[in-house]
């Protein structure tokens, strides 16, 4: 509109490139190519009306596809940094070598799910799992073997539990798991499944993997993330003190 009031002899080609680029962030590369090509057009019909002309139409042709160029360029390095922010954030929540959530997004998501029970007065599970003599995998078969067996127990428990469940690597071979709206009835169910896909995973015919998980289902929420995580973790220890490769159920009440 203000090419054509204005005339061709003012350009407001900047202009177009805040839609462009508004579109392509929150949106996604096809929209705001398309809506390159409609900037375009509409830069082209804009001044062809405004009473621009060219000896021929060449010269039309020529400055179309300058600015089709510029305006897709801009909007290519736009998703190309939409794409490299998305990647920065989802490495800060990750857990570079298995893929599964980190301490620090566990403690995020459990922290709100904390929030829901209490606020919904729902019970919750929280499972800690520990390997069992991984050291001595790592020092037989190298720290390979060692990182392809913490691949696999991750991606054999995600596979198992719910998509709502949070599941997080929280040490070397350490995982905590948390189960919303779980109870001590139906906990010892899904657990028992964790525990067969866990100890089920056999590497080189060779490595033969084996769990201690320390269970506790809470009534009532507690205040905080680090004390679910506290009271899983002490009672994944009773099992590492016990007979290793077994699960021990506890429930809290307040």
């Amino acid at each position: 509109m203000l090419d054509y009031k204005t005339g061709f002899e003012i350009t407001f080609s900047f202009f177009y490139l805040i839609p462009i680029a508004i579109v392509t962030l929150y949106c996604n590369f096809k929209s705001g190519m398309f809506i390159t090509a409609v900037s375009v057009f509409t830069w082209v019909f804009s001044n062809w009306m405004a009473g621009e002309s060219y000896p021929n139409i060449g010269i039309w042709i020529w400055n179309a596809g300058i600015r089709l160029a510029t305006f897709a360029t801009v909007a290519y390095l736009i998703h190309e940094l939409n794409l490299s922010i998305e990647h920065e954030n989802l490495l800060s929540r990750t857990d570079f070598l298995t893929g599964i959530h980190n301490t620090r997004e566990f403690y995020r998501l459990a922290d709100v799910e904390i929030q829901r029970a209490r606020r919904y007065k729902r019970s919750f599970s929280v499972a800690y799992l520990d390997l069992d003599n991984f050291k001595q995998v790592n020092d037989q078969f190298g720290h390979r073997a060692g990182d392809d067996v913490l691949r696999a127990v991750a991606q054999a428990v995600v596979s198992t539990v719910r998509k709502g469940d949070l599941f997080a690597r929280v040490g070397g071979d350490e995982f905590v798991l948390l189960l919303p709206e779980t109870n001590e009835e139906n906990i010892r169910s899904v657990i028992g499944k964790v525990c067969r896909v866990v100890s089920g995973q056999t590497f080189d015919g060779r490595i033969q993997v084996s769990v201690s998980i320390g269970v506790v289902t809470f009534s009532i929420p507690p205040a905080s993330v680090d004390e679910i995580i506290h009271a899983a973790d002490i009672t994944m220890y009773q099992v590492k003190a016990g007979t290793k490769n077994n699960v021990i159920f506890r429930s809290v009440d307040t």
